[in-house]
């Protein structure tokens, strides 16, 4: 074989190893790796998790603890109902009874449909809790008539009631002494909690509920500074003002989202409140908006606060006559409308060409949005209701790398699903809570918990299990840090663990890329290990243009460097490494120009190129030393 032969059956097989490489991922990858938005196998049974009470009970609100565990909070028979499980979503024996808590206010309807995690790991949980109809002198039977409070309780990491907060670790608070209700609840820096909701002024028709909005201390002690009394009620135009969702801004203010009656329709409305309860002027209209999305009824049932300040609300959008949608809009930091996102600051988005409402929306690291609901499926017998889930880009729209197109619907057992809230893991999974009816009956509504997303956190085409199995790191896409990543290595036959996995002195990378065989230490069979071998050097130089080697000069050039590389190879197989090592090191001093203006001496002119035969000729010299 001639040298042009050999040098071309070099780069053969330099093409046949990059396209295994091309092909890596794919094979390291198996059948059972959850991709984004389908549903996680890891978690639960099938990646679902459903939890009895005893009764009937459904999940409003989800934390996710930073060590992995999730804690779900809802209602159910009439008591705050809490349970928390590990991140496989088994039930975590050490919170409460057997990972689930049961808290009762006055022996009457208790519901919760809000919860925070505190610094100290303490769970604060909101909802309301009902007193006996005859503290309202009324007369109206306790089933009909019983008026409900704010309603706070603050649990110990373990489950069990801090008598520091409140009174044994409950609170009430009352506006009007109707119908009171805490939809959502923020901490401060400082410890502060503010709850907001729903106060009823009356019962007489009219204008009767409004936002509401309580400020308490850390002991759970109303807040004079805020307002006055710690409580601050606000009135839009409608009839009904039902506030949803709370966020605080950097600067301290307040803003919650929900949505006003006017007429037959609902709008979208958001109100802004300074450090001491006061609306803020400088947002909306004296410091309250109302907006028509669809041009029919709509909804905001949670909200976000973006980086920059602007605002996205969830909910839902009728379109008459044929149903409901996902709705998110977003809005500029004064509360306009933001155009920039989907058509005119609002997208909507169908599941299922009928009643469809997200009811949750949490923020990605990315920018992206991830919002949950429920969704109509009407199947045939009977007609059902799933949770639904939708994956946005910042602009608005869809995700398609979410499940293919940007939404993924869940069914638990054929029943009506509904979901209340969504978290996003630090590994990207995405979590939502809700109900899940398992037959037919009342006490068939249970909590229920769906997990979507990757298993593979750091995108190396192995699932976090086989990188546990195979002790590589599974947030490091490259474990050993020679170039390739461990799924990679995996399909090679590589160890992902060991930079060199051959032991011939060069990486696998840096093999791959220069046609050596990363598990052969003598690909060539030469007798000579690819670390001392001048292959790689000479495959490299048989491949530059003309123009690398000075033009017109290049022929001499060309065969100067395989002259250098045949004598060095030469002294490797006499065993000669000082005559190897002094043929290296004089080729090295034709490599060491790459300025603005190329040494003369040079036989490289190209520096890019010169850089790349410098370093493998380095690599020559630091394992023949």
């Amino acid at each position: 074989m001639d040298e042009r032969e050999r040098h071309r059956a070099r780069w053969s097989k330099r093409v046949a190893v990059l396209a295994l490489l091309l092909g890596a991922t794919s094979l390291a990858t198996p059948s059972a790796v959850a991709a984004p938005g389908d549903i996680d196998p890891d978690f639960g049974t099938g990646g679902k998790v459903v939890t009895d009470f005893g009764g009937g009970e459904s999940a409003g609100a989800l934390l996710l603890q930073p060590d992995g565990k999730l804690v779900a909070a809802g209602g159910g028979d009439g008591d705050f109902l809490v349970a928390r499980y590990n991140s496989d979503g088994t039930l975590d024996g050490s919170f409460g009874s057997g990972g689930k808590v049961v808290v009762d206010f006055f022996g009457d309807r208790d519901e919760a449909s809000s919860a925070v995690l505190l610094a100290d790991g303490k769970i604060l949980v909101g909802g309301s809790a009902a007193q006996p109809a005859d503290d309202l002198g009324i007369g109206v039977p306790p089933a009909v008539g019983d008026r409900t409070d704010f309603a706070l309780a603050r649990l110990n990491s373990d489950g069990s009631l801090d008598a520091s907060f409140g009174t044994g670790g409950l609170l009430v608070t009352d506006f009007f002494g109707l119908f009171d209700a805490v939809a959502a609840v923020l901490v401060q820096p400082d410890g502060r909690v503010v709850a907001g909701g729903t106060a009823t002024k009356t019962t007489s028709g009219g204008d009767p509920h409004d936002f509401a909005l309580a400020r308490y201390n850390v002991d759970g002690s109303l807040d004079g500074s805020f307002d006055g009394d710690g409580r601050v009620v606000t009135d839009f135009v409608g009839t009904q003002d039902l506030l949803s969702s709370l966020v605080r801004q950097p600067d301290g203010a307040v803003v919650a989202a929900g949505s006003v009656r006017l007429g037959d329709s609902f709008d979208v409305a958001l109100a802004r409140y300074g450090v001491t309860g006061s609306l803020d002027g400088s947002f909306g209209t004296g410091g309250r908006l109302t907006v028509d999305l669809a041009g029919s009824s709509n909804t905001a049932a949670d909200a976000v606060l973006l980086p920059d300040g602007k605002l996205v609300v969830a909910g839902r959008a009728e379109r008459p006559g044929t149903g409901d949608d996902f709705a998110l809009a977003r809005f500029t930091s004064t509360g306009m409308l933001d155009p920039s996102f989907g058509a005119g600051g609002w997208v909507t988005t169908d599941f299922s060409g009928n009643r469809d409402g997200a009811s949750a929306l949490a923020l990605q690291p990315d920018g992206k949005l991830v919002a949950s609901g429920t969704v109509g499926i009407f199947n045939p017998t009977p007609p059902g209701r799933n949770f639904g889930t939708a994956r946005y880009n910042a602009d608005g729209s869809l995700d398609v790398s979410f499940n293919g197109d940007g939404k993924i619907t869940t069914d638990f057992n054929g029943g009506f699903d509904s979901a209340a809230d969504v978290g996003v893991q630090p590994d990207g999974k995405v979590v939502v809570a809700g109900l899940a009816v398992q037959d037919s009956s009342t006490t068939g509504a249970d909590f229920g918990l769906a997990r979507y997303g990757t298993t593979d956190a750091d995108g190396d085409g192995l699932t976090d299990a086989q990188e546990a199995d195979l002790g590589t790191n599974p947030i490091a896409a490259d474990s050993d840090s020679d170039g390739l990543t461990d799924g990679q290595e995996v399909a090679l036959g590589t160890n992902p663990t060991v930079a060199d996995s051959d032991n011939d002195g060069v990486n696998d990378g840096q093999e791959l890329a220069s046609g050596t065989n990363p598990t052969d230490p003598d690909s060539d069979d030469d007798g000579i290990p690819d670390g001392s071998d001048v292959e790689a050097v000479q495959s490299t130089v048989s491949g530059l243009p003309d123009s690398s080697l000075g033009g017109p000069s290049a022929h001499g050039k060309r065969t100067a460097i395989t002259s250098a590389l045949d004598q060095v190879e030469a002294a490797v197989r006499d065993g000669d490494t000082a005559t190897a090592l002094s043929r290296l090191r004089s080729l090295r001093h034709h490599l060491d120009g790459c300025g603005t203006v190329a040494d003369r001496n040079d036989w490289v002119s190209d520096c890019s190129d010169q850089l790349e035969i410098r370093a493998l000729v380095d690599l020559l010299i630091a394992n023949l030393s």
